[in-house]
Order: structure tokens, then sequence, then C-alpha cells
């Protein structure tokens, strides 16, 4: 008796173990699919000087000139989203392809409100292919021309493939505020707008000062570094925000030119700070950026901080 219990206990679970395999085949069949890891790939990266992302929403063009990447021939790029898109394409791998039930939804998609990306070298194409996804997921698309679309994401790490692609200008353009060159620097001076205080900072060969003021060294290398190391967090566009655009209307509080040694001027204007806001905005050649409270509060120094403190 107990053995036939057994028996029917062992072709049971044979019987089992057979009707789930099934349900998975059939269930996940598609993505088994083989997909060619080196669809996306391109062999010789360091080649690539030129990138072009279009879509419905922007043209963006970078271009390396031989010295630095710009932006659509206009603006400087930033170096870490730079290196954020090299990172980018050297990483990103297939999945998965997109299921048979979602593979023309997703195509039609990518069609209407893809970014189309195209990388040249030496004026040659040597890579195209079409970016889009759903974000929040977070979930990327790549479709070859002609091909059907694929899922793909970056091993190791849960983020939006192609999110990289799907940025503003303003968004790759170089957010630093006066990348300073020590070679060129000849003064800054900071001033108050409120009360009228200033102080200049000069020196040579690495040695700094204010002038008129016996102050702390460590603390005037401390604020030129603050400085000369100061980003922005993004552009802002007037209209966005009442509120703002209210601030940026009025008086600032403080005031940052920094003088190279061809008595050229490099202003920023720090307008005060809004209750309940996280961010600061500064007024750089004419146009506005957002900073981090915390970071402008770095450079918001008095002359009084810089007096030495005696031992």
């Amino acid at each position: 008796m107990q053995e036939r219990k057994n028996k029917r206990l062992a072709v049971s679970t044979i019987v089992l173990t057979i009707t789930i395999a099934g349900l998975w085949f059939f269930a996940f069949r598609e993505d088994r699919i083989e997909v060619d890891e080196t669809a996306f790939a391109i062999e010789d990266i360091s080649g690539i000087d030129q990138v072009e992302m279009l879509s419905a929403r922007d043209t963006i063009v970078l271009r390396f000139d031989g010295a630095k990447w710009l932006v659509n021939d206009r603006y400087p790029a930033d170096r870490r989203t730079i290196q954020v898109l090299f990172g980018t394409i050297e990483h990103v791998k297939p999945r998965r392809p997109v299921s048979e039930k979602r593979r023309a939804e997703v195509t039609e998609q990518l069609k209407t409100s893809g970014t189309h990306v195209r990388f040249f070298a030496k004026g040659s194409l040597v890579k195209s292919y079409t970016v889009g996804g759903i974000s929040q997921k977070p979930e990327a698309w790549y479709q070859l021309p002609g091909a059907d679309p694929v899922v793909m994401n970056i091993p190791g790490y849960k983020v939006y493939a192609s999110g990289v692609y799907e940025q503003s200008e303003n968004d790759w353009r170089d957010k630093r505020v006066f990348g300073l060159n020590w070679r060129n620097f000849k003064s800054l001076t900071t001033t108050f707008t409120k009360d009228g205080e200033t102080f200049t900072i000069s020196g040579d060969n690495n040695l700094f000062s204010i002038r008129g003021m016996e102050g702390d060294t460590a603390k005037v290398n401390t604020y030129l570094d603050d400085v000369s190391l100061l980003v922005g967090e993004g552009f802002y566009s007037a209209g966005e925000r009442v509120r703002i655009d209210s601030l940026l209307a009025g008086p600032t509080s403080f005031e940052v030119v920094v003088t190279d040694i061809g008595d050229r001027p490099f202003k920023l204007e720090v307008f005060p700070p809004l209750r309940n806001e996280a961010d600061v905005f500064g007024r750089v050649n004419g146009e506005i950026m957002v900073f981090p409270r915390t970071e402008m509060a770095r450079i918001a120094k008095k002359k009084s901080w810089f007096r030495a403190t005696p031992e």
C-alpha cells in the first residue's frame, strides 16, 4: 500500500514539474530569445567625436573640437555629463526583447517620441539607434533601424539607460561659474549690496591675501577654492515661476568679480535666499543659474570671517 502511494506521489511530482516547466516556457519564451549583446556596442568609443540626439523636444549636437566638447557649437559641455554619456555607451547591455504583445506599441512610441541617436568618428557614421522608455519604472528601450526594440539596462544598476539622451541643451552645458586658472588669476572682489562691505583678494606665486588686512591664509585659500569649484545645478528661464521672477527683478545680495591678468572681469551676482526655498539663484554672464543653498553659503563670507585667530 505504501509503495503504491510513493509511486503515485512520484508520478504526481513529475507531472507537476513538467506542467510548471511548460508554463514557464510559454510565459517567458520571448525573453529566452537570444539578443546580440554587441548590437548596440561601439568598438572604439575613444574615436567618437560627435553625437547627435534628435527628438520632437530638441536637437542636441555634441562635438569635440580637439580640446573640449561643445553643445550645439555654442556652449562648453559639462564634463561630468559627457562622462555619464560614454559610461552609458560602454556599459549598457541588452536585457531581453520587448514582448511580442507590446512590440508594435513600443515601436510606434519610439518613432513619435523617442530620441534618434547617431555617433560619428571623423565625419563617418559609426552607429545609430533610437532610444526611449519609461523613466519611472525604469525601463529603457533601444531600437536599431529595421529591427525590433530591445529592453536595455546597465548590469548591477537600477538606472534609466535612456535618460542621458533625453536631456535638454541646458542640461548638457558646463555649469561651472568661474573655472579659474590660477596662472591667469589677478584678483577677486566680493561686495555686499546692502551695506556696501567689500574686500579684495590678490597675490601671485600661490600666495594670496586680502588687501589692507592681515587675514588667515588658510581661510583665504579655502575661500578661493570654494569660488573656483562653484558649480550650478542648472539654468533658470524667465517665466517658469512668478515668485522667482519677482526675486530676480529686485536687488542682489552680493556679487563676486574675478579678474584675470588681461583685466577681463567675470561676475557672479547672487540674489537673497527665499524662505522655504532650497535653492539660491545667481546671475552669470546675463543668465540665471540655480545653486544649492549649502554651496552658496560657502562663498557668502564677510571680511571679518578671514581674520586671523590669535594664538
